[in-house]
């Protein structure tokens, strides 16, 4: 986990996706952002992460994540 005051930088800049992609030795292009912020996933996006928006309190988000493995495997 990244932690924003740790790394002294939090979303929406975009050194904290860096941060994160280095540090657990990701793909950005593999991986789903999810957030409740248009912004923040627009963000990502430009980094070539796989953005979800998904509102607080969501039931949606475990049919998101199914959805997001089906079409990676």
């Amino acid at each position: 986990m990244v932690k924003s005051y740790e790394a002294r930088v939090a979303i929406p800049d975009k050194k904290i996706l860096d941060i994160a992609a280095k540090e657990f030795g990701i793909n950005p292009e593999k991986t789903l952002f999810i957030d409740d912020s248009p912004y923040n996933i627009a963000v990502a996006k430009e980094l070539v992460w796989q953005g979800v928006e998904v509102k607080p309190g969501s039931d949606s988000l475990v049919k998101i994540i199914e959805d997001y493995i089906s079409l990676q495997y």
